[in-house]
């Protein structure tokens, strides 16, 4: 059967026919549909061509939008088989590593030659080029494929800019730690790691340790130009156990911190509405009784409570 969509150009009159006839074969024809030639597909791609004068007619697929002469597809006065072959679609595709980028032709059509510009002035021939930036800024890569029947090009726009500065803070509950991302320069990717074998790529994770110790979190923040990496040490322990002693002058209590498990902040309750938050606080009592003293020892690592009464006597 002959090619679906083949249309045939008189080049004198302008008349243009379907290239079909119940054989199978295709008869060129005039206005009176008076056949003047004759040729016949072997397959898709390969036609034998029967007394097709050069330039006598155009072959027009007009699915594709190309338009053939004949002298493309025969040799003057005779006939003979040749191949028709369309022009390549030009594509492609891109790796970026900071400020410089590889390319990989992906266009369809076995194109013989390539021809790239990459929007700074710079071009090449190569199939597969790659290409480094020396400024950032917004460019248009240009891909040209093109073979013995012609050519298509295609574009794209990229970007190269500066990579992020990685940064972070954090807040500590007990064994478990809300992270922050804070990096500048407009990271798109981040990936942290927590110093025990976990890893996350959220940009603003929790993350909970199992046991005590001391571990190194890694952020590294990246985007198209490139990353950056930030590190800090983070002290898991255990809580503190709260204890406490004191002594007694009068009304006059004077209290004195025990607790062990490295403690770093201390909350008194005196047992008459007041409070501190010194480590060894003294207290004034302005009347007899029992009071029940509290003191809240706590650390990174959480938080322990201890009770003692405290008698005040006239």
């Amino acid at each position: 059967m002959c090619i679906t969509g083949l249309l045939i150009k008189h080049t004198k009159t302008n008349s243009v026919f379907p290239a079909l006839n119940h054989r199978g074969c295709c008869n060129m024809t005039d206005k009176k549909r008076r056949a003047f030639h004759s040729w016949c597909c072997v397959g898709l791609v390969f036609c034998m061509v029967v007394l097709i004068p050069a330039g006598a007619v155009t072959i027009d697929f007009r699915e594709r939008g190309m338009t053939f002469p004949s002298d493309r597809m025969v040799s003057p006065g005779g006939s003979s088989q040749k191949t028709i072959i369309f022009p390549p679609r030009a594509s492609f595709t891109f790796t970026q590593d900071g400020n410089t980028l590889t390319f990989t032709d992906t266009s369809k059509g076995n194109p013989t030659a390539w021809y790239w510009t990459f929007g700074d002035k710079k071009n090449s021939r190569e199939q597969n080029p790659s290409h480094s930036y020396s400024k950032r800024g917004t460019y248009t890569i240009t891909l040209t494929a093109s073979n013995s029947a012609g050519s298509s090009t295609t574009s794209s726009t990229i970007t190269i800019g500066s990579p992020p500065f990685a940064q972070f803070t954090c807040v500590q509950n007990g064994k478990t730690l809300a992270f922050k991302d804070a990096s500048k320069g407009s990271p798109t990717a981040w990936l942290w790691s927590f110093g025990d074998g976990a890893t996350s790529t959220a940009q603003n994770p929790s993350h909970s340790y199992v046991e005590p110790g001391t571990y190194t979190v890694t952020l590294t923040a990246s985007n198209s130009a490139g990353s950056s990496t930030k590190s800090e040490s983070i002290l898991i322990g255990s809580p503190p156990i709260a204890s406490f002693t004191y002594t007694q002058k009068g009304k006059s209590v004077t209290f004195k911190d025990t607790t062990t498990g490295n403690p770093t902040a201390w909350s008194w309750s005196f047992g008459d509405r007041k409070t501190s938050r010194v480590q060894n606080p003294s207290h004034y009592y302005s009347k007899k009784g029992t009071y029940i003293v509290t003191l809240t020892a706590s650390n990174s690592a959480g938080s322990s409570t201890t009770s003692s009464s405290v008698v005040i006597i006239p």
